[in-house]
């Protein structure tokens, strides 16, 4: 087992150090002494290519782990997912409101079980199947109806654009249009795009390895999709792309950008719950304080992971004021499972500064143009926020951005025209706790 020091990753951890990891008691205060979280190392290198930078930072890994409930029947933290098939969620809410923790049990009988076993990292299979070169005696088939002299609507638009045109759709879906109209017949023998679907956020781009044989001109990229597709030959190959889609969802976590570590932050910097002097006492000093307030169902932040089975843990929290200038807010989405959570928010004021709320996705931010605010409509569950609508004060209301799916709305925050500062309480990825 490889043992990360998620403070200091370059210094090496004993061979005689014993750690408490997932629901072992930490010895003491689980904020100093030594606590982890069990990953496998092949889903640990897995994670390490699904990532931009290809590095996964330990203490944000262990920091997300750390937000994660930690149910009574699980052998892991609850993702929110159902593990891609071993474990049972209850995702028809037969037993549960649809915004509660929905983990049941374990598959113990699922077939998945026959595969999940085999090393998803190592795969020695693959050798054969990625060096697979081009027949320099074949030919390219249905040449001519990458024309367009053919009556079909198709064939009016230049192979180019309908080449791209296949790129955004399911490789399913090609080969059915293939079917129906022959000017899509030249994609069944085009090279160029089956090797683009091995492409970083491709149908194809589990089999990572492919994209580093892309500079050799002699790769036949159709015969390593034929020989790598037809999963159940090659067990390895078939537990990757389970485990793929879930260390996706993580790399996704693990870049969104903090507040304090943002060079474009002009707030105050986020504060460890742990150094705030009483922050129940002051709350209760000032009932008056909790009609501005919406919050999700916060656990104690030192609660062991063996009763943490549901929740959240607040571990920061954040205060800004609303510019006078505003001229639009950027909202971040982050995902986990099969639930949207709204992590965080960006105030953006006439000369281009911005006050960051929560976390940053730096790829992807949603925009709303607003120049005065009268308050929000807040969807949230019992992890956080799963989305917000914008009141404006002209009266307009915005989408939603993240989704109400199955979560309760609230409009305790519609009519907060006249606050200037708002209060952000969160985890690390999602925002928990709104006070204005």
């Amino acid at each position: 087992m490889r043992v990360i020091n998620s403070e200091f990753p370059d210094v090496p951890v004993p061979d005689s150090a014993q750690i408490p990891v997932m629901k072992d008691r930490p010895n003491g205060n689980i904020e100093r002494d030594m606590h982890g979280y069990v990953f496998h190392d092949a889903c640990l290198n897995l994670l390490e290519e699904a990532t931009v930078s290809r590095t996964v930072d330990p203490y944000r890994l262990y920091w997300i782990c750390r937000s994660l409930p930690f149910p009574g029947r699980s052998i892991g933290v609850s993702w929110g997912h159902d593990y891609g098939g071993l474990s049972e969620i209850d995702f028809e809410n037969q037993h549960h409101y649809p915004w509660e923790d929905r983990f049941i049990q374990q598959h113990k009988e699922s077939e998945i079980l026959q595969y999940a076993h085999s090393n998803p990292y190592w795969i020695d299979e693959l050798d054969d199947c990625i060096s697979a070169n081009r027949d320099p005696d074949s030919q390219p088939k249905y040449l001519e109806w990458a024309g367009t002299d053919s009556r079909n609507c198709f064939s009016a638009l230049p192979w180019e654009i309908r080449e791209t045109i296949a790129r955004y759709l399911p490789i399913k879906d090609v080969l059915s249009l293939a079917k129906s109209s022959k000017a899509f017949l030249p994609i069944l023998s085009d090279q160029t795009y089956w090797a683009s679907a091995f492409d970083y956020d491709a149908e194809c781009d589990f089999l990572f390895e492919a994209p580093r044989i892309r500079e050799s001109c002699e790769v036949d990229w159709i015969a390593i999709y034929k020989r790598t597709m037809y999963l159940k030959d090659i067990p390895g190959l078939e537990n990757r792309k389970r485990i793929w889609i879930i260390v996706k969802e993580i790399a996704k976590l693990l870049e969104l950008h903090p507040p304090f570590r943002n060079p474009d932050y002009d707030g105050d910097d986020c504060t460890f719950v742990d150094e705030i002097d009483d922050w129940w006492e002051v709350e209760d000093q000032d009932p008056g304080l909790r009609k501005w307030k919406v919050e999700a169902d916060i656990k104690p932040t030192a609660l062991r992971n063996e009763w943490f089975y549901e929740g959240c843990r607040l571990l920061y929290e954040q205060v800004a004021p609303i510019p006078e200038d505003l001229v639009s807010i950027a909202f971040s989405i982050a995902v986990a499972g099969n639930t949207e959570y709204l992590a965080g928010m960006r105030f953006i004021s006439e000369d281009g500064s911005s006050i960051q709320l929560g976390y940053r996705n730096m790829y992807e931010e949603h925009y709303h143009e607003v120049t005065a605010l009268k308050g929000f409509i807040i969807a949230i569950g019992s992890r956080g926020f799963h989305g917000l609508r914008v009141l404006g004060a002209d009266g307009s209301i915005s989408r939603w951005f993240g989704s109400p799916k199955d979560s309760p709305v609230t409009e305790r925050l519609e009519d907060i025209d006249s606050a200037s500062v708002l209060k952000i309480g969160f985890d690390v990825m999602s925002t928990l706790l709104g006070i204005l």
